[in-house]
């Protein structure tokens, strides 16, 4: 029986920027992942990084649909841009977004199309139906996180973290949406508004339990944590003063008319 080319499985959105090593290390350990699956998964590269030598690299790896952009692109409208690509060359179940510091096993990829299938829709413990699911290792605040002893997942109310989101894609074309673009490089508004419009829709994320599927490269957990990065204010913040990053980047971009 033969299968379309163009109507895969799952589309994996691989969204980069610099740091040449650890995205090609990255991405190589996703394609290695993949292997026995890539007949059915699509990796689009979508990369923003100036220098073209990465891109050289990049264009080494089989199997994968390249967008390239050398001039500022946040991630948001990085990611957005390999979305219109994906809808206007594939129509796939699934969809996920993937960062470009993480490391993966050959399960991976089953374990969360399985988890996917089993568990989208059902009402989690924190009431809400679980929509988005991850298998990125965090360390959650205990207030938004409920072990679902069941199911082998956790609860977590506002989905999943930005660096692993895998979903049906009629949720994401239904409830995600997009990702919001700023002025920013990365920043909560462009990551958080959509699980906001997720919680809104009265969904939640689940996250897999026990089983270490993939994990950050190490010393790279967090490339802003800890004060390494101004990233803007919560979705929805309203205090001024977290805005000041935003003010001086508007600033750092105007120019004179006299």
């Amino acid at each position: 029986m033969k299968h379309y080319n163009n109507a895969p499985e799952t589309v994996i959105i691989f969204t980069s920027f610099g740091r040449d090593e650890i995205a090609l290390r990255s991405l190589r350990s996703l394609m290695k992942a993949l292997e026995l699956v890539k007949h059915k998964v699509k990796v689009i590269v979508s990369d923003g990084t100036p220098e073209i030598d990465k891109i050289i690299e990049l264009k080494k790896i089989e199997n994968i649909d390249l967008i390239w952009t050398p001039g500022f692109t946040c991630a948001g409208t990085s990611r957005n841009i390999a979305v219109e690509y994906m809808k206007d060359k594939y129509s796939p179940e699934f969809i996920c977004f993937v960062e470009d510091d993480f490391e993966y096993t050959d399960e991976w990829y089953n374990v969360l199309v399985e988890t996917t299938k089993k568990n989208f829709g059902v009402i989690s413990p924190l009431g809400l139906a679980y929509g988005i699911f991850s298998a990125s290792p965090h360390n959650l605040e205990k207030k938004r996180i409920h072990v679902d002893k069941e199911n082998n997942i956790t609860s977590y109310i506002f989905g999943a973290i930005a660096d692993q989101r895998f979903m049906y894609y009629s949720h994401y074309v239904n409830v995600l949406r997009f990702w919001d673009p700023d002025i920013l490089g990365i920043s909560y508004c462009q990551t958080g508004m959509q699980t906001s419009r997720n919680v809104m829709r009265g969904y939640c994320g689940g996250i897999v339990r026990n089983l270490k599927l993939c994990w950050p490269i190490e010393g790279l957990e967090s490339t802003w944590s800890g004060g390494k990065r101004d990233v803007g204010p919560p979705a929805h913040d309203l205090d001024v003063k977290k805005f000041k990053v935003i003010q001086d980047t508007t600033l750092k971009n105007s120019y004179n008319l006299d």
